[in-house]
């Protein structure tokens, strides 16, 4: 079941909004807000698991990875996610 949920939004960014609307692939805001929302949680949970995952290599005495090194091992981690979950 769908529940309607309401946001308050400056004329800007709802002119900005509506531009990205009719440049993508996306049919109505609602589908832009969802995957946008999903991306958004998909994120933050790669982001949990990665920060996890750095904080048992500095309780073992590994140092911390470079921005570049993060970025492999988040993709990696949202790779696994991905198949853990029957994406890919």
């Amino acid at each position: 079941m769908n529940k309607l949920i309401s946001m308050r939004l400056d004329d800007n960014f709802i002119k900005e909004i509506n531009q990205f609307i009719k440049d993508s692939n996306y049919s109505n805001k609602t589908e832009a807000f969802k995957s946008g929302m999903r991306k958004l949680m998909d994120d933050f949970y790669i982001n949990m698991a990665v920060r996890k995952g750095l904080g048992s290599w500095k309780k073992a005495g590994i140092k911390e990875p470079t921005s570049k090194e993060f970025e492999k091992i988040r993709a990696e981690v949202g790779k696994e996610i991905m198949q853990e979950a029957g994406l890919v």
